[in-house]
């Protein structure tokens, strides 16, 4: 299971090591993120203002408006921890993040797959996991409804449920 990159390194592994993958879920993620233009700028940013700026605009991509003024120290987390990432990982994280498109080969995922998106999320929403589930032979959508990008966040409960009846 991996949300976001987590989920392209995931289908990167169900792809090229598919003995050591059983089965897979897939949150908050795409078979392909933008541009590879608009991540080498995302480290432009970086480089030349550090990642505050990202942190800043972090929760009104990550959560619901709703979430984000009910839970106001979970947001400032959320922040922090784009402030304290190492810029150089972050940097390298977009670097892999321009060049990921597995697009053409989401049918040469084997094993059974969960694709898991918030209904809100306008990063990695409904429209991208329909994709994959279009692509991948044997897979299944699960929209949470009331959530947005760190699905897994913002609705905890019901996520580990989905998790655990496709893992079961």
């Amino acid at each position: 299971a991996g949300c976001n990159i987590g989920g392209a390194i995931g289908t990167q592994l169900a792809l090229t090591r598919p003995h050591q993958v059983t089965s897979l879920a897939l949150v908050s993620t795409s078979s392909r993120y933008g541009t590879a233009d608009a991540w080498r700028q995302r480290g432009v940013v970086i480089r030349t203002n550090g990642l505050d700026p990202i942190a800043r605009t972090a929760p009104e991509h990550w959560f619901t408006q709703g979430f984000a003024g009910a839970q106001p120290a979970i947001v400032e987390w959320a922040v922090q921890m784009v402030r304290t990432t190492d810029p150089g990982c972050y940097i390298a994280a977009c670097e892999a993040l321009a060049t990921f498109d597995v697009r053409g080969e989401l049918g040469l995922v084997g094993v059974p797959t969960l694709v898991l998106a918030g209904s809100d999320d306008q990063v990695t929403g409904p429209a991208e996991a329909r994709t994959l589930v279009a692509g991948i032979p044997d897979a299944r959508l699960a929209v949470v409804p009331g959530a947005s990008h760190l699905v897994p966040v913002e609705q905890p409960a019901a996520v580990t449920d989905l998790l655990v009846r496709h893992f079961s």
